[in-house]
């Protein structure tokens, strides 16, 4: 039985990021490279893995470079977290569209009350 792996995982995320940001759909993504949108659920899951010549159809559609969806190692290499594998959370995305509608210093507000919740949370998350 195959595993999901970590990297593959990560590089979902991304997709998704850049899906989202771009506001195409999975169906609009899907059409063009002749897959469904199932498919696309698929690698943004990390459940299938982007074949590479997929993966350079999909950055033509996306408008980005194939290392902006392989990532740089964060959270695989590196010890730091890839900041874009929370784009596979569906809190996470909802609160970040929601909290970008506001302007500059409401955002900045609502964030630095945001660390302070969860810094007061965490000696209860352990």
């Amino acid at each position: 039985m195959k595993r999901v792996q970590t990297i593959d995982k990560a590089i979902g995320a991304r997709l998704r990021a850049f899906r989202l940001q771009r506001q195409l759909t999975q169906t609009a993504l899907a059409t063009p490279l002749g897959v469904t949108f199932q498919q696309i659920q698929k690698y943004e899951n990390g459940v299938n893995r982007i074949s590479s010549s997929t993966l350079v159809k999909l950055c033509e559609l996306l408008n980005v470079k194939p290392e902006q969806i392989l990532g740089n190692g964060h959270g695989v290499f590196h010890s730091e977290p890839d900041v874009l594998a929370l784009f596979h959370d569906r809190d996470m995305v909802r609160m970040l569209l929601e909290i970008g509608k506001l302007p500059a210093v409401q955002r900045r507000a609502v964030t630095l009350t945001m660390v302070a919740m969860v810094r007061a949370f965490q000696p209860r998350l352990k």
